[in-house]
């Protein structure tokens, strides 16, 4: 009997197995967690976010917006760097085009008065900023403000400005008188002044169908003003 129950234990001791100890925090071997795309899983969501992003066209300003942004940090940390009273970087640009003022045979124009001086005074939808030459200024005795220096642009190409008026006021009609900056202008051919489109806007401005007059609002009353002949260019055509 006791040789059986020996073998009988021994037999169970061969059919029972030994479980291998479980090892905590284990990684699967790489060439596994390759297969399951867990290394590059990172790269794989880059990939398509960056596709995405080009096919709704934003990548390029993303990338563009970082290289600017790297740039700016790069001249940040520039020093001993000379610099203008007034650099390019800080000028506003002002699409004036007095080439364009020079030659146009239809450009509309109206009576005003400026500091009790009556002045022709154009209506340049086209332009960006109101504007003056320097003779004007002086004339008219308008303090000029020189610490605001902007770029012009245009065909006649690119200059600066020598200043701004501030708050100037122009009579266009009794009880309507518009206050307006004007930017001021050298080596201008003609007496006149200019107003902007942003500042005809700003009194509602509109032509009237026959181009005999225009209508502005100012002061919550509506004018309407009579378009006169454009007396510098008309003198050139006659001659």
């Amino acid at each position: 009997m006791a040789t059986k129950d020996t073998k009988a234990k021994s037999a169970v001791k061969k059919v029972s197995t030994k479980k291998p100890a479980i090892q905590k925090n284990a990684s699967l071997p790489e060439a596994v967690a390759s297969q399951l795309g867990i290394i590059n899983l990172e790269k794989i969501i880059c990939d398509v976010v960056q596709k995405e992003l080009a096919q709704l066209g934003f990548l390029n300003i993303l990338l563009a917006r970082e290289k600017v942004g790297r740039a700016s940090t790069s001249m940040a940390k520039k020093k001993d760097i000379e610099l203008d009273t007034q650099p390019d970087e800080d000028l506003d640009l002002m699409d004036i085009d007095l080439v364009r003022i020079k030659n146009a045979k239809d450009l509309m124009a109206v009576k005003g008065i400026v500091n009790g001086s009556k002045i022709q005074t154009l209506l340049d939808t086209c332009a960006n900023a109101s504007f003056m030459p320097k003779q004007v200024q002086e004339e008219l005795d308008l303090k000029i403000d020189t610490s605001r220096i902007c770029r012009l642009t245009g065909a006649s190409g690119e200059r600066r400005t020598l200043g701004m008026v501030r708050n100037c006021l122009v009579n266009l009609a009794p009880g309507c008188v518009i206050e307006e900056d004007f930017a001021v202008v050298d080596n201008y051919p003609y007496r006149e002044i200019a107003l902007s489109r942003n500042c005809l806007r700003r009194y509602n401005y509109d032509i009237h169908e026959s181009r005999d007059h225009i209508a502005l609002t100012c002061n919550e009353k509506n004018y309407f003003i009579p378009i006169v002949p454009d007396k510098n260019r008309s003198k050139i055509e006659e001659n």
